[in-house]
């Protein structure tokens, strides 16, 4: 398993909509972070900083080939 985590800022006046976005997860995007691997994915919130963390549960040369197909899953 390998750790991830990432800090990203986001402009004060779009983290109400940020947020109204981000209340539930839609069934396709939970199934494709899923099928990628990806395990306790998480967001927070902190100030105009928002800090993801994620495990992932694969073979690490598949990683990269798993993350552009997440990319590209439908409504990402």
């Amino acid at each position: 398993m390998r750790r991830f985590g990432q800090r990203v800022g986001i402009r004060p006046e779009c983290l109400a909509e940020y947020k109204r976005q981000h209340e539930a997860i839609w069934p396709e995007i939970a199934a494709a972070i899923h099928a990628a691997g990806i395990r306790n994915y998480s967001i927070f919130v902190c100030g105009a900083q928002l800090f993801g963390y994620f495990e992932y549960e694969g073979p690490d040369e598949e990683y990269a080939a798993r993350m552009e197909r997440l990319a590209s899953a439908p409504r990402m």
